[in-house]
């Protein structure tokens, strides 16, 4: 009986570790720049407006919205971006692209934080 129990013990290690393993292959850490926002300012100047990105976030949620494909990423952890609201910035963190969620790691304030304009409905910074 103990042999038994000792190897259930040690399959169950083994699957765990195994499990364990793959979700850390899972979550690489990416490195994007985008737009610190609200949530429903996600396209347009207003994301780019700091005072109206925290009026609009009052429950502290953030998300990102990336250069280029215009992606919108909740932020799993808003309080990673607080000072930068409204700001370019580039993030490195761990996406969930299934979720469509970033757990942000580390944050640093871009250059260029002229306010990107929606064009055809297809936002685009200008000078571009």
């Amino acid at each position: 009986m103990k042999k038994i129990m000792l190897s259930t013990l040690a399959l169950c290690l083994i699957i765990g570790t195994a499990v364990a393993a793959k979700n850390a292959a899972d979550t690489k850490e990416s490195t994007v720049s985008g737009w610190v926002t609200d949530p429903m300012c996600t396209s347009g100047s207003s994301m780019a407006s700091a005072e109206c990105v925290k009026k609009c976030a009052k429950d502290g949620k953030l998300v990102l919205v990336t250069d280029g494909d215009n992606k919108v990423w909740a932020v799993v952890n808003s309080d990673a971006l607080k000072g930068h609201e409204g700001h370019h910035v580039k993030v490195t963190g761990h996406p969930d692209a299934d979720k469509g969620t970033i757990q942000v790691m580390t944050v640093a304030m871009l250059d260029d934080q002229k306010a990107p304009t929606a064009k055809n409905n297809e936002m685009k910074h200008d000078g571009k």
